[in-house]
């Protein structure tokens, strides 16, 4: 008589797509990324009216200055890949924390100086920069192969509940303290990245170093890997159509469907709910998939969120509100496809040696489209309400474009988004 087939039991972490959690510094790697996500929610959701409110600058020059300290610290960005590459990213995720604390603790400081404002914001943003290199080249080294795509869905949805947590409790803060408060934020903020510094430094294990033979040809071979170039491409004009519809959304929403100003901040909520839960499964829905095709998908489905969207003004009004939190789930849907990608793609295309330069130009993506975008939604609005989400329309298109015209020059196996690795059955 045949023995019955005995089924590999599928752990409730696999079925949810989450990660192996069992190695060494994982849980205070986890620990630090949430603290840090906090203590950012605490302050950019009111970062311009503390500076306007408390510390006295204007609007204009409050706005100017952060985005003249972002261009130039975005021009960091090939360096901190060269540092990571050569330093190891856990020491420089340890200095990202570190610059980040002196330059949101120094905003304490600021108070009718614009020259104090340019110096620690530059500080703050170079930092940032720093941080969004190294984070995910430590993650890279830290996960197995075939979870370290689940690695990224998992942490980005552990910031963004933190970061979820750190605007409600500014919210309640505020309500507390009134424009006292802002300085709590700010000095909770700083609180937040020195005590990630610390857990980060004492408490998560530097991955051993392998070294790397012969010359790996630096930011050259980078930029000679065209397919990698062209994807990062796409990734800029996907990072743009983000950036487009979020920066419309609270415009929209309150000018030209005319609902109540605390809409946006709900919707936002909304949002972040979704990425906060969903990118562990969407993970799973795409497995065996190739990346490109996952970008593809990604903007099929902001196409149609971008959409719903425009065709809001002809909703009736008693239907409006409702129809919006739809609209906003609709196009998060396509970030929980494409958020682990900005760094997953990088991460199984690079060789191990350029792992930090190829990660500093996906995360260039973002700096570039969050300087860019402003201005784009600024001219698209002037044109009309519906323009920004034919603009949405536009990039989407030329994302998935790139992305289909790649496939063809990657070695499928190379980009395949990996299948869980299955318990095997027991027996004898």
């Amino acid at each position: 008589m045949a023995s019955p087939t005995i089924r590999p039991r599928v752990s409730l972490a696999d079925r949810l797509g989450l990660p192996d959690l069992s190695g060494a510094g994982t849980t205070t790697l986890l620990i630090a990324t949430w603290i840090d996500a906090v203590g950012s929610g605490l302050y950019f959701t009111f970062n311009l009216l503390y500076l306007n409110k408390v510390a006295g600058f204007s609007l204009g020059t409050a706005g100017l200055v952060l985005s003249i300290t972002a261009g130039i610290a975005l021009a960091f960005n090939p360096l901190a890949g060269s540092l990571v590459d050569r330093t190891g990213p856990k020491r420089m995720i340890f200095f990202s924390q570190v610059l980040c604390c002196v330059g949101y603790s120094g905003l304490l400081l600021v108070t009718g100086s614009v020259p104090r404002l340019v110096i620690f914001a530059l500080l703050a943003s170079m930092g940032d920069r720093i941080f969004w290199v190294g984070f995910p080249s430590l993650v890279a080294q830290i996960a197995k192969d075939h979870d370290r795509d689940r690695w990224f869905a998992f942490l980005g949805m552990t910031r963004e509940a933190g970061f979820g947590v750190g605007g409600l409790m500014a919210a309640a803060i505020v309500a507390l303290l009134g424009t006292n408060g802002y300085r709590v934020l700010i000095g909770i903020n700083g609180a937040s990245f020195a005590v990630a510094a610390v857990l980060i430094w004492f408490r998560v294990p530097a991955p051993e170093v392998v070294p790397h033979e012969g010359d790996h040809g630096g930011w050259k071979a980078v930029f000679r890997d065209r397919p990698v170039i062209k994807m990062a491409v796409a990734n800029t004009v996907a990072a743009t159509a983000i950036q487009t519809g979020f920066l419309t959304m609270p415009i929209y929403v309150v000018d030209h469907l005319d609902l109540a100003d605390w809409t946006p901040g709900i919707l936002f909520a909304v949002s972040t709910v979704v990425l906060a839960s969903g990118q562990a499964f969407a993970l799973n829905i795409v497995a065996g998939w190739r990346r490109t095709r996952v970008y593809t998908l990604a903007a099929a489905i902001w196409v149609v969120g971008a959409v719903v969207w425009a065709l809001a003004q002809v909703v009736p009004n008693g239907w409006l509100l409702g129809y919006a939190f739809v609209a906003v789930v609709v196009m998060t849907g396509g970030d929980l496809f494409h958020a682990p990608q900005t760094n997953g793609l990088p991460s199984a295309l690079a060789p191990p040696a350029l792992r930090g330069r190829y990660l500093a130009m996906f995360s260039f993506s973002w700096g570039f489209a969050r300087t860019v975008s402003p201005g784009i939604v600024a001219a698209l609005l002037w044109l009309g309400p519906t323009w920004p989400w034919v603009g949405v329309v536009l990039f989407c298109g030329a994302m998935a474009g790139i992305a289909l015209t790649v496939e063809r020059e990657i070695d499928p196996a190379r980009q395949l988004m990996p299948r869980r690795v299955r318990p095997q059955p027991g027996g004898g």
